[in-house]
Parts: structure tokens; C-alpha cells; sequence
């Protein structure tokens, strides 16, 4: 018996009032408890509350398996009024939400063809993979580098910044500085429902800072049959500070996509600076427009930007993009996976830099044997690609002191720029007309982008 049970003279007394400490330990249990005999209904309500129970007095572990089912709450038992606000929410559950980010290499691990492009001012640059940097006459010059700068406690070890090193004033009307992000093929955008009544939503999410206080603007764009975007902006509310962006798009009942699966689908672009051509319009943020109509307004009261001064920057990572009406956390991959997923764009079997082989016999080597004609009439040894290509990529080779398409004769170190390449999807082969019964060296890089 407890030490402090009730006693013979205390219950004849009329002290009927039993407390946990008045019974002893085990006294009750599940087991002892017949089926049915604590109900709801017997309760009574508000007799069960989280703030009577305690923290941790009811676990899955305390529970067991089947112990709480659909069946056994029965209908109504569970309501969003007895949840309360918040008390479910996707990021709560997020853990078991699969694969949701549409975006390759949104926390900028893969970054094959290095890590930094000096003197930039034009079109398509790339460090991270996927993500590419364009800008035009008048624009400014740029660096375009993957750095370690990241926000604390995210889970993030890089960031793709820009920086401006010679200020543009964006006198050319059609110029205008923006970053693509990871692109989608036409299949992938098959879930997305576009050009029907089910269209779905899309919500973007990123960590950026910049070097000044100022408004940019997202878009999102179809590039199909229908040419059609849809503005969203976002302000920087303090500078060469990280803050998180959260951008939630309607689906686009107007776009339909006719083109092969591998074609490109739809992007989202991050414009910072622009000409004319991208300011004076009057469309209102948020709603789908054909893109002719639509691009005058993409910069429009966007204030400063960006570029007109060398000190600025632009960082951004976690980018994220995802089939939903709410932003979910990042979803963090592995590099090895990140890696896989990039090369399906694009692969490398070289250095960054390929004047830096040095005595280093990275690339190919394989024995040319003898024959006669041209390179195009020869066979030469058949190379695997890592990943399966979206396309027929566009193949470079480098000779052993860097030299774009080109092999070298290993002993004799001789370059041929006679070569011809046949490839596929899956690999491609090399011959040489120079090079014959000799080995031969060459790097090369296989590109297929959107």
C-alpha cells in the first residue's frame, strides 16, 4: 500500500477524494483495465488535456503499436478546431514529404567546371552547376563565384555570389542581368497540370542577401508553344544580412506544352538589373501574361540596380521549388546524388583549367591502330558517359597542354587537331587521322544544357 493510502476512518469519515499518490504504483495498468471501460463519453470534457497529462506522458513508444487507429477514434474525434492553429503543419511532417524540390543543385555543391569566371559580360556563365549568369552590353562586368559564405545554422556549405567589378548604366535598351535557375524539362513539368483548370501552384523559396537594401524580382517563365511568365518581387530588408524568401505562384491555365519531353519547360529567372525594355510597364504582380505583354513590367519599380555600382553583391542558396501552396525546409541531398542528377547536362573528365595537366594523365589514353583515310573513316576506342544525357551533348576535347579539340601522342607529346567525335546519349568515340598505332591523351567535357 501506498504511504499515504487512504485509511478504514478516513474513507467512514467521508475523505472519498483519490489521488495518483493514493495509488500505488501498478495498481493500475492497461492490463487490468477491461476493453471499453474508459470512453470518452465517461470522461467527460476536458478530463484529458495535454496540460494534465504532463510533457511526455503519451509517446508512440507508450502507445504501442495499433493503439491508436481510425477506427478506434472514430469519426469527429480528431478535428482542425480540437487541433488548434498550427498544431499540424507540412513543415512539422516535413520529414516525410519524398522527393519535392524540382530545383538541381539548389545548395550549389556541384560546381564541375570551377569555381570562379572573371570579367564577365555576356550570356551563360556558370560555376554551380544548373545555374547560370547572364548579362549584356552596358551591364556592368561581373565575378561569378561558389562561395563558403552561407546562413548560419541552415545546413548550407556554399552560396553562388555575384559581384559587380565595373559598373554599367544599362544604357542599351534590351540588356538585362538575371539568373536562370536549374531549368525544367518539358516531362518534369507534367505534374504541374498547365493549360487545364487543375493548373498547380508553385512555391519557390531561397536564402539570399545582398550588399544593399533594394527590390528584385522572380519570375517564373513557360517556354513552349505558349511564351507566357508571371512577376513576383522580393525586397531586401537589410543589407550583407541573410534572410529567407518565400514566393508562392499561382498555376498557369494557360500554357500548354507541345514540344519534345526533353525540350525546356519552364525556369526561374531572378532579375536584378535591365535597359529599357524592361521598365515602364503597368502589369500587376502575380498573374500570368503572355511574355511580350509582360516584360516591360519585370523591372518596373524596382528602384537600384543592380550593377550600376562595384559595390555590389549578391548571394543566394537553398533554392528551392516545390508543387505546394506553402514553403516546406530545404531538402538536402547528398553530393554524389547532386552530382549524378548535373550530369545528366553536363560532364567533365578533366581539370577545371586544362592548361593545369601538368604531368598529370587525367582524361583518356587508348591505342589508335592503323589505317587509311580521313579521322571521320577511322574507329577510335568508345567512352561511357557517368550519366545518360538529356541530348546529343556538344563534345570538347583538350589535348596534354590544354588545347580545345585536340589530342596528343603520349610518347612523341605531338597535338592533333584533326579529330573527329561521334556521340550519343550514352558515350561517345574519338579517332584521329595524324595519330595512327600510336596512344593517344585527350580531356574532354560533354555539354547538353537547357
Amino acid at each position: 500500500m501506498a504511504s499515504n493510502a487512504k485509511t478504514i476512518a478516513e474513507l467512514l469519515n467521508g475523505d472519498v477524494t483519490v489521488t495518483a499518490t493514493d495509488i500505488a504504483d501498478d495498481a493500475v495498468t492497461s492490463a487490468k483495465i477491461a476493453t471499453g471501460a474508459v470512453i470518452a463519453d465517461g470522461l467527460g470534457a476536458g478530463a484529458v488535456t495535454n496540460e494534465k497529462l504532463g510533457a511526455g506522458a503519451v509517446t508512440a513508444t507508450k502507445l504501442g503499436t495499433g493503439v491508436v487507429t481510425n477506427e478506434k477514434l472514430g469519426a469527429g474525434v480528431v478535428t482542425n478546431e480540437k487541433l488548434g492553429s498550427g498544431a499540424v503543419t507540412v513543415n512539422k511532417v516535413s520529414g516525410n514529404l519524398g522527393r519535392r524540390n524540382m530545383i538541381i543543385n539548389g545548395a550549389m555543391q556541384v560546381s564541375q567546371r570551377g569555381t570562379s569566371i572573371t570579367g564577365i559580360t555576356s550570356g551563360n556563365n556558370r560555376t554551380a552547376d544548373r545555374f547560370s549568369f547572364t548579362t549584356g552590353t552596358n551591364g556592368g562586368t561581373y565575378t561569378l563565384s561558389t562561395t563558403t559564405t552561407v546562413p548560419s545554422g541552415e545546413g548550407f556549405k556554399k552560396s553562388l555570389k555575384l559581384d559587380c567589378t565595373t559598373a554599367g548604366d544599362y544604357s542599351t535598351a534590351g540588356t538585362g542581368t538575371m539568373l536562370r535557375c536549374s531549368p525544367f524539362e518539358i516531362q518534369d513539368c507534367a505534374r504541374l497540370s498547365y493549360g487545364t483548370s487543375g493548373a498547380k501552384k508553385l512555391t519557390v523559396s531561397f536564402w539570399t542577401r545582398a550588399s544593399y537594401t533594394g527590390t528584385f524580382t522572380a519570375l517564373l517563365v513557360t517556354h513552349d508553344t505558349a511564351q507566357r511568365n508571371i512577376i513576383k518581387t522580393f525586397t531586401i530588408a537589410s543589407a550583407d544580412t541573410w534572410q529567407k524568401v518565400v514566393l508562392t505562384y499561382d498555376g498557369d491555365t494557360g500554357s500548354t506544352f507541345t514540344g519534345s519531353d526533353i525540350n525546356l519547360g519552364v525556369s526561374l529567372d531572378i532579375w536584378m538589373g535591365g535597359g529599357s525594355d524592361y521598365t515602364g510597364g503597368s502589369q500587376t504582380d502575380g498573374v500570368w501574361r503572355a511574355r511580350s505583354t509582360h516584360n516591360s513590367s519585370i523591372l518596373e519599380g524596382n528602384g537600384t540596380k543592380f550593377g550600376t555600382n562595384t559595390s555590389h553583391n549578391f548571394y543566394i542558396t537553398g533554392v528551392q521549388v516545390e508543387q505546394n501552396d506553402t514553403a516546406t525546409d530545404f531538402e538536402h541531398r547528398t553530393y554524389a546524388e547532386e552530382l549524378t542528377l548535373c550530369q545528366r547536362y553536363f560532364e567533365k573528365d578533366n581539370p577545371a583549367t586544362p592548361t593545369s595537366f601538368g604531368g598529370s594523365l587525367r582524361g583518356v589514353s587508348f591505342y589508335l591502330a592503323n589505317g587509311s583515310g580521313n579521322a571521320q573513316s577511322r574507329d577510335g576506342a568508345f567512352t561511357s558517359f557517368a550519366t545518360t544525357k538529356r541530348t546529343t551533348p556538344t563534345m570538347t576535347l583538350y589535348s596534354y597542354n590544354g588545347t580545345s579539340g585536340a589530342c596528343s601522342w603520349i610518347t612523341g607529346g605531338g597535338t592533333d587537331t584533326n579529330v573527329y567525335t561521334r556521340s550519343g546519349t550514352t558515350g561517345f568515340q574519338t579517332s584521329s587521322s595524324t595519330y595512327r598505332n600510336f596512344h593517344v591523351w585527350f580531356a574532354w567535357t560533354a555539354h547538353c544544357e537547357l
